[in-house]
């Protein structure tokens, strides 16, 4: 053989001619995976009771809350009015229940759900919500002044 032919025979996991792979024997191995296997199982176990976790914003503990959810082909829409003050709020009130979420079982809301929510993040929720309601009504009622005005002074 050749030099060049030698050069280019050479053993698995070898580089130019150094060895690039660990040696390790099969028990050495076995360990090895079993430690990595049960740390990755450790770290996706989770510690705490959901019940125990906390909101980010009023430090209290979250309440476990079960409703109703519409089944499947059950068609759902809140108002846009509704959509926007949420959007506005997820981070003011990170833990409020779902949209669609009923208290009560009815036609089209048969699935039963249970979630996590913050009972201050409900409450402040609600009250800018209703607030947000009242002045949009206000600007409606004036829009709709403004209007009769113009359409009777021609």
């Amino acid at each position: 053989m050749t030099k060049l032919n030698q050069d280019r025979s050479r053993a698995p996991g070898q580089v130019c001619g150094l060895d690039v792979l660990p040696k390790f024997s099969p028990m050495k191995l076995l360990q090895i995976l079993a430690v990595t296997s049960l740390l990755s199982n450790c770290a996706m176990m989770e510690t705490d009771p959901p019940q125990s976790r906390l909101c980010e914003v009023h430090k209290i503990p979250l309440a476990e809350k079960t409703g109703y959810a519409p089944s499947q082909g059950t068609y759902a829409d809140p108002s846009m009015d509704y959509i926007n003050s949420r959007r506005r709020s997820e981070y003011l009130y990170p833990h409020l229940s779902p949209w669609y979420l009923s208290e009560r079982s009815k036609t089209g809301w048969e699935k039963k759900e249970k979630v996590l929510i913050c009972p201050q993040c409900e409450i402040q929720f609600d009250k800018a919500y209703s607030t947000y309601r009242a002045q949009k009504s206000l600007q409606n009622k004036s829009i709709a002044g403004m209007q009769e005005r113009v359409v009777k002074n021609g």
